[in-house]
């Protein structure tokens, strides 16, 4: 993270979706630490809890039942 601009640090906000991945935000919150960023603040967020339906043309052939996608925090 070596082109960013140290003029640029007046007023920062950033903000990351949650395919972002953990190491590019990681790296860019050191790097603006490195530049003098002094009050870093992180918000996680709100969880989110929906799931949507698998598409019936998905559904197994044998059994004709969809497969079952579990909520997001299932798989945690």
């Amino acid at each position: 993270m070596t082109h960013l601009d140290e003029r640029w640090l007046e007023s920062v906000g950033i903000s990351a979706g949650a395919s972002a991945p953990e190491i590019l935000v990681r790296g860019l919150v050191d790097r603006l630490t490195e530049l003098g960023l002094t009050d870093v603040r992180t918000d996680d967020g709100t969880p989110e809890d929906v799931v949507f339906a698998m598409p019936s043309r998905l559904a197994d052939p044998v059994t004709g039942r969809a497969p079952r996608t579990p909520p997001a925090d299932e798989n945690r």
